[in-house]
């Protein structure tokens, strides 16, 4: 019954429920329902939820309901030959699954093709099942599966099934194909229960390819002999397009699901290109040519050549353009010239090389041939003139044009010129520039002659078209060039002509304007057809913003643009208050006019002028007329003020008054203003109403003026408006009220009454009501309260909106007997509350007085309350309930009478207590476990006059009802309380309590009982059949102590329990014979939970393994396995801890701590059993086969009655699972072995094996798959793997290739591995070696050694011959011999050296030559030569044997007689041009030389190396010298010969500067000296001589030395 209880809902993981979501009632006589709405149910939303009901008294009431969330996806309806099948599960309990083939569970020993599997752990409420399929495991041709999942989540299970089909692709395509030629051929091929009820059909990125394609062909058929299978082909008989690049897909369709499909695909990359055989120019005068190339990678190169030229043509600025793009596949390159011309048409090629290397040439001709239009195209036209030319470009004069309407050459439209609309004139071809022009010109010109032209020009090749779209319009702003505006408002039209619909803008100057301003509007409509009218409306403008050009612009999509403009000025004038507003009426009301007329304008005006009614005012006629004006210049505008002041203004003055500003161009600006005169006073101007005793009252005010008002009205303080009743208008004044009815404080403020007038126009006056009233309350809820002595009251008075001050009154005396209550900010009332103790002679009547003025109504008033009559009553009990003594399980009564001085009149109220508190209304009472102790009923018996009896009746007392008892009757705030009754019981008043206990502890039961006397007490289980006693019970009492109640306690200890003393235990209590017993309590054992551990824990070397114990943690009540809950209803977990311990090798049991040992956290299941994983690791040989085990110790947990204790684990062995061995069958591995890898691994089960180099498998590009891997379990949890390859490429260069073998154990428990090297070897053998050069037939022969792992082939010459001789020639790349070695597959040197034919040498030259600079104009040896330096003599002197001149005494071989001159060959020359002499010795050999060095020996010079051809011996011309030649006659007085013969064959120059002195300085010095003993003269003359001489023989001279060279002219040298 306690109506002040709260209701609070929890979720599972705690939070509290959203407030939006839980709906709770109002409390009704003894109920309340709470609600909690959970929506948008998500997987984590299952669990507890809680509603715990919290009572005022701190009691709680909790009670808890599971929900279970789960949700299953659906199998598709049916699967094509899948690999996996697959349900995702989510929600709140871990779920199991059943798969179920056609009907039967399935059974791995048969269901072969199948494989379940779960793909993760039960995590975030979800888990995924898996059931793998093998289809080869399916036989081709079966009907379909019925597979079926039955997922199992709680008490709850849902399935779902599927179709599964053995329908698939039997010949797939390969991922990737390219094509590049036609006719190009794929196929595909599938199979499914009959090959009749399915058709395969071939697409191109989705695009049906049938028999209606020009470019390929399909063939769909039944396979023969097979009743399964469809075979289908696509063939591609063109590929001039990049039609088939993309993705080619082979898809079977079985009619019974259409919807469903088997397919294949090929991403088809179609290799082509393709141009036009013939491009043209356009009407830009641009020539164009476009190649187009198809291939998903773009080529390496594409070059453009024209015909008659090699190079490739580069882009230029200005002048040639080449582009290209690509769009996917398709690859567009494009050469353009900018301007074309005649010159650069041709064969052009377009050289494609792709990415593969290979190249493809296109060729188009492009021409110049145009046709184009002047001016260009669009030709807008604005002005009605129509002319426009055609101009055609080529070689050839073209014979005829043809003029047409529209945009095609069409018969039905040609132009015929003369008609009267049209006049065409063609003009002669041009020549020079290869073009023509036709003109044609259109007459009476209208919108409707807007469209497109075509001209056509014939010719013998090819007839070029151009086609201009002509569009005609008209744009034109209505009205003249400066518009005034004069009401403040901008009104402008543009007027349109044009078949095209354009798009309008206006603009003020540069600024466009929108209608989203709400002061502008633009709008348009269509008159007639081709005609549209756009209008531009602007409100509130005014001369500073917005006067100036306004323009209207049209715009089309075509680009063409029209516009018109127009300048506006703006003048507005207003009559204005003294706020700026604008004003339409003026109410005088105090005898003065004042008035304010504004104009904003372009200038100042010349005049201003007031009129009243039409009649211009005099200002100078009357000192009570009084106008001024002033003026405010702007940015951009003038603001002019004109102000009057009329001055005893009567009603006479009334009327329309106008403000005139006068402009010399007669666009003046005028306002207008109507002034009224008028008056309203208030009846009176504060109005007080007592608001407690009146409810109604009348306000009124009058109105004075000439003209009626035809309405009143008044605004109440919240500022909303009333009608009021108008009186009459008797020509001078009218009254107007308003009658108040319901008249509450609400009321109270100003109220303005308000006239209105016949002009609307409205005048008021305000008046001030104030409407207060006292309101008195009392704690008794009466104003005629009937209290006891001792009671207390309170009173309380309030006056809504405040007053000044509350006076209190009892029997009309002013009362202060009382205590002022404290009160919180009452805000704007006034409020005074009194409290008092009710006395003897409180009896009388109570109210208050309040009194209300301020500064506005200084008038007090004052105004009471209601009375309150105050009644005295006695308060004590006739008869009080009386104490007793029961047995526990009786019934027993109390009764108690109180006087009942109300009757039926005043409601009453009865209530029990026990022990101080109150029990329920319906005589029931929880302890605070919320459980039942006391099972009472009420009665009431009111029959007698002025008394009433209530009675409690207790059924079934229990020992916890003994206590105290006591009623207690109300009426209202009076309340008469009985006196005491005690309630002694004989009972157990506590039984053994619901005990869990661990393994091997001992336990103790106790009961305790209440009573007179002491109890005998004895324990009994009732498990065990007998209901015997059980033990020996100590009991023990405290009747010793005197007191009224006998305590009894009694104890029986169980020793050591275990399994088989779990059960359950009550006591039974006896006084006198008769007995009692307790409830039973369930006793729980915690032990080691064995059949969950595992005897091993297995890990992989280098991961952790994992060992688990498991142990009961969840304290339960009873042997169902219900938990035990505390005081607060929560479940009771026993608080833990666990220590790991390892087996050292003593076999001493040491902590499992640190380095190698993690012991995880304990995890408590929701069935109460406590895990706790170790983790031992990272795994190596030294934990293998370690023993470990765990101690449970639990902590005493005396509130819940548990007393803790230790258990202790059987011993678990950690076992590593690992990659022991991984072996290669060979130590030299030559490329193309086969060769085995073995792994071996131990592990709990099979681990999966994978052999892999890199990624997940064997590098493809150096091996080749053999089979494997092969696994056999060897031994107990040992496992061997074999895996067998061929290589295909060596792996020495890396210094070989790691090789892996994988273990996996599982996702949970990782993997391990070990690598193993592959070094393979080059083969020798595969490497072939050829000689560098010609092979002029030479042998190679080899030599294998396998140890050093080499290969040495060595090349031989032919056999050498009379005529012939063979060398070896080796170079840094090739050699005799050359040798291969396995660690690089390569010979070295690269290559064997050729062997050439050695050169026979017959005979040899030598040359020398002088230059001889401008040191001598002499020609020696050449044309001009004389005397001894002739061609005749000097060869003479070369071809003669003798000691000084010539070469016998030079050259080796001469003097040796090894060889003979040749005197044919010998011979010398002159270079006029250098002044250089070439002289030429040949000689013969003896014999046949083989040695370039021996023929440069034969040669060699010899006897100082030099060739003189001056001081011969002989004589060789018999021409008289004159002695001043003779100098120049011997040829050492021309230079002393210096000279380099250089017998090489290489023809190198070098050029030589030095100078040549002809004697040494001493010889001369000494001439000089001997010449000085003549005389002085002499001497000195001869001294000068010497030194010109000395400065005469100082010469530059160049040598330049070749040798074996040819002849060479003098500009060579």
């Amino acid at each position: 019954d306690d109506a002040s209880l709260s209701v609070a809902w929890s979720k599972p993981n705690g939070d509290a429920a959203d407030s939006g979501d839980v709906t709770t009632s109002a409390y009704d006589t003894d109920s309340v329902v709470s609600t909690y709405a959970v929506t948008d149910i998500t997987k984590s939303d299952g669990g507890d939820y809680t509603c715990t009901i919290s009572f005022a008294n701190g009691a709680d009431i909790v009670r808890t309901s599971y929900v279970a969330v789960s949700y299953l996806t659906d199998l598709d309806a049916q699967y094509y030959s899948p690999t996996a099948l697959s349900v995702l599960f989510e929600g709140t309990d871990e779920p199991t699954v059943v798969w179920s083939i056609d009907g039967t569970e399935y059974d791995s020993a048969t269901d072969t093709a199948y494989t379940p599997s779960i793909s993760s752990a039960w995590e975030d409420n979800s888990l995924t099942f898996q059931l793998a399929v093998d289809m080869s495991e399916i036989a081709e041709g079966s009907a379909a599966k019925t597979i079926l999942a039955t997922v199992t989540s709680g008490d709850y299970s849902y399935t779902t099934t599927t179709q599964l089909y053995k329908r698939e692709i039997t010949v797939s395509l390969d991922a990737e194909t390219t094509m590049t030629e036609a006719p190009f051929e794929l196929s595909c091929a599938a199979t499914g229960e009959d090959n009749t009820a399915f058709a395969i059909s071939w697409y191109i990125d989705d695009v049906l390819i049938d028999d209606s394609s020009e470019t390929a062909t399909v063939t769909d058929a039944a396979v023969d002999g097979n009743s399964y299978q469809r075979e289908a082909s696509l063939t591609i008989t063109s590929n001039t397009s990049p039609l088939y690049n993309g993705i080619i897909k082979c898809e079977a369709v079985w009619t019974d699901l259409p919807d469903l499909s088997a397919s294949t695909s090929t991403d088809l990359n179609a290799v082509g290109a393709s141009m036009d055989e013939y491009s043209f120019s356009n009407s830009d005068d641009e020539g164009i040519m476009t190649c187009i190339v198809w291939d998903n990678d773009a080529p390496s190169s594409v070059t453009w050549t024209k015909e008659g030229s090699d190079d490739a043509i580069e882009a230029a600025d200005g002048s040639i353009e080449i582009a290209s793009s690509s769009d996917d596949a398709t690859h567009t390159y494009t050469l353009k010239y900018v301007e074309m011309t005649f010159g650069k048409q041709g064969t052009y090629t377009c050289s494609v090389e792709y990415h593969d290397g290979t190249t493809a040439d296109l060729t188009t001709y492009l021409q110049l041939l145009s046709a184009k239009f002047s001016p260009s195209n669009p030709y807008f036209v604005h002005d009605g003139a129509v002319t426009f030319s055609c101009i055609y470009s080529g070689m050839n004069d073209p014979s005829a044009v043809t003029w047409y309407t529209g945009a095609s050459a069409d018969d039905s439209n040609v132009i015929t010129s003369g008609d009267g609309k049209y006049t065409i004139e063609t003009g002669d071809f041009q020549t020079s520039t290869s073009t023509k022009t036709s003109v044609i010109s259109l007459a009476s010109v209208s919108v409707d002659d807007s469209g497109n032209y075509t001209c056509k020009w014939t010719t013998d090749d090819f007839s070029p078209m151009a086609t201009l779209e002509l569009n005609i319009r008209y744009l034109e702003m209505d009205g003249d060039a400066t518009v005034y505006s004069l009401d403040g408002s901008i009104s402008l039209t543009c007027d349109y002509n044009g078949i095209d619909e354009g798009t309008i803008a206006w603009y003020y100057g540069t600024t466009q304007l929108s209608d989203d301003d709400s002061a502008v509007t633009i709008a348009s409509t269509t008159p007639d057809t081709n005609e549209k009218q756009y209008t531009l409306v602007i409100t509130d403008v005014n001369p500073e913003d917005n006067a100036g050009s306004y323009s209207c612009v049209l715009t089309f999509d075509d680009t063409d643009e029209m516009t018109d403009s127009a300048d506006i000025v703006i003048r507005t004038a207003t009559v204005i208050d003294t706020s700026g507003s604008e004003l339409s009426d003026i109410i005088v009301s105090d005898g003065e006019l004042s008035a304010k007329c504004k104009l904003e304008a372009d200038a100042v005006p010349s005049d201003v002028k007031w009129y009243q009614d039409g009649t211009e005012i005099d200002f100078d006629s009357s000192d009570d007329l009084i106008m001024n004006t002033n003026t405010q210049q702007l940015d951009n505008s003038y603001q002019y003020f004109s102000n009057i002041t009329i001055k005893n203004f009567e009603s006479s003055g009334e009327g329309a008054y106008t403000c005139e500003f006068v402009y010399a161009d007669g666009n003046d600006a005028t306002a207008d203003v109507n002034v009224i005169y008028a008056q309203v006073e208030p009846a009176d101007d504060c109005v007080f109403v007592d608001s407690l005793t009146e409810t109604s009252t009348t306000l009124s005010c009058t109105y004075s003026g000439t003209s009626a008002a035809t309405a009143v009205t008044f605004t109440l303080p919240d500022a909303s408006t009333v009608d009021g009743t108008l009186g009459s208008h008797d020509g001078t004044s009218q009254d107007g009220e308003y009658t108040f009815s319901d008249l509450t404080s609400e009321d109270d403020g100003s109220y303005t009454c308000t006239f209105t007038l016949s002009g609307e126009q409205t005048v008021s006056a305000v008046t001030r009501l104030t409407a207060r009233s006292a309101a008195i309350t009392t704690s008794a809820d009466s104003l005629s309260p009937e209290l006891i002595v001792r009671a207390s009251i309170t009173l309380t008075c309030t006056v809504a909106d405040g007053a000044k001050s509350i006076t209190w009154y009892k029997d009309d005396a002013e009362f202060t007997d009382y205590t002022e209550v404290d009160r919180e900010d009452d805000g704007d009332d006034l409020v005074s509350e009194i409290y008092f103790t009710i006395a003897d002679d409180s009896a009388g009547t109570y109210k208050c007085t309040a009194a209300q003025y301020d500064d506005y109504c200084p008038t007090s008033q004052s105004f009471d309350s209601d009375d309150v009559t105050l009644t005295i009553i006695a308060a004590e009990a006739i008869t009080n309930p009386a104490d007793a003594t029961v047995l526990e399980g009786v019934d027993h009564t109390f009764s108690c009478v109180f006087p009942d001085p109300f009757g039926d009149s005043v409601s009453r109220e009865i209530v029990w207590s026990f022990n101080g508190e109150t029990m329920l209304s319906n005589g029931e009472y929880y302890n605070d476990d919320e459980e039942l102790v006391i099972d009472g009923t009420f009665s009431t018996d009111d029959s007698a006059a002025s008394t009433l009896t209530t009675s409690l009746t207790i059924s079934g007392v229990t020992s916890e009802a003994a206590g105290t008892y006591m009623c207690t009757i109300k009426w209202g705030t009076i309340f008469i309380r009985s006196d005491e009754a005690t309630l002694t019981v004989r009972g157990i008043t506590t039984g053994p309590s619901v005990t869990n206990a661990v393994d091997g502890q001992d336990v103790v039961l106790t009961c305790i009982t209440s009573g007179d006397t002491a109890a005998e007490i004895t324990f009994h289980q009732t498990d065990d059949g007998s209901d015997s006693a059980v033990g020996s019970v100590s009991t023990s009492d405290d009747s010793a102590d005197g007191n009224s109640v006998v305590i009894t306690t009694g104890e029986v200890t169980l020793s050591a329990v275990d399994s088989s003393s779990a059960g359950s235990y009550y006591c039974k209590a006896t006084w006198s014979g008769d007995s009692v017993m307790s409830d039973g309590a369930y006793l729980t054992i915690l032990k080691m939970e064995t059949d969950s551990m595992d005897t091993m824990g297995w890990g992989v070397k280098g991961n952790l393994a994992s060992v688990k114990c498991v142990f009961g943690a969840l304290l339960l009540k009873n042997a169902e396995g219900d938990a035990y809950e505390d005081a607060s209803g929560e479940e009771v977990y026993a608080e833990t801890s666990v220590n790991w311990q390892y087996q050292d090798d003593n076999g001493d049991w040491q902590d499992a701590s640190g380095d190698g040992y993690d012991v995880q956290t304990t995890q408590i299941s929701t069935s109460g059993l406590g895990t706790s994983p170790l983790k031992v690791g990272p795994l190596s040989d030294d934990y293998n086969g370690l023993n470990v085990r765990c101690q449970i110790t639990y902590s005493a947990d005396t509130d819940n009655n548990f007393g803790g204790g230790v258990i202790t684990s059987d011993s678990m062995t950690v076992m590593m699972a690992s990659v022991t061995s991984f072996t290669v069958n060979s130590d030299t591995i030559i490329t193309g072995d086969t060769i085995t890898l073995t792994c071996v691994a131990t592990g709990d089960s099979e681990p999966d094996f994978t052999f892999y180099t890199m990624g997940d498998e064997f590098d493809s590009s150096k091996y080749t798959y053999v089979s494997g891997p092969t696994v056999t379990e060897t031994d107990d949890n040992t496992f061997q793997a074999l895996y067998v390859t061929t290589t295909t490429q060596a792996t020495i260069p890396t210094s070989g290739q790691p090789a892996y073998c994988q273990a996996d154990y599982g996702a949970a428990s990782g993997t391990d591995e070990m690598s193993q090297t592959i070094i393979s070897y080059y083969n020798c053998e595969d490497t072939e070696i050829t000689v560098l050069g010609e092979d002029p037939g030479v042998t190679i022969s080899y030599t294998d050694d396998d140890e050093a792992g080499t290969r040495t082939a060595t090349v031989s010459c032919p056999a050498n011959t009379t005529d012939t001789r063979y060398s070896i020639t080796d170079s840094d790349s090739a050699a005799e011999s050359a040798t291969c070695d396995r660690t690089t597959g390569s010979y070295s040197p690269s290559f064997l050296a050729t062997c050439s034919e050695v050169t026979k040498f017959t005979g040899h030259y030598i040359q020398q030559k002088w230059s001889f600079g401008a040191y001598t104009d002499r020609v020696l040896c050449g044309d001009g030569a004389y005397g001894e330096y002739t061609v005749d003599v000097m060869k003479t002197k070369l071809t003669t044997e003798e000691d000084t001149c010539g070469p016998y005494t030079k050259i080796y071989c001469l003097t040796q007689g090894t060889c003979t001159l040749n005197e044919d060959d010998t011979e010398c020359s002159w270079i006029s041009s250098t002044s250089q002499l070439v002289v030429t010795v040949w000689v013969d050999f003896n014999e046949v030389l083989w040695d370039r060095n021996d023929r440069n020996d034969m040669v060699a010079k010899t006897n100082g190396g030099n060739v003189f051809l001056w001081n011969c011996d002989n004589t060789y011309s018999d021409e008289e010298r004159r002695r001043k030649r003779a100098l120049q006659d011997d040829f050492s007085s021309l230079l002393n010969p210096v000279s380099s013969w250089n017998e090489t064959e290489t023809y190198d120059e070098i050029d030589v500067e030095m100078t040549v002195v002809e004697d040494d300085r001493s010889n001369i010095l000494s001439t000089i000296t001997i010449l000085m003993t003549a005389g002085a003269v002499l001497s000195m003359t001869v001294l000068v001589a010497a030194v010109l001489l000395i400065r005469k023989k100082r010469r530059s001279v160049t040598l330049l030395d070749v040798s074996d060279s040819e002849s060479e002219t003098s500009e060579q040298c």
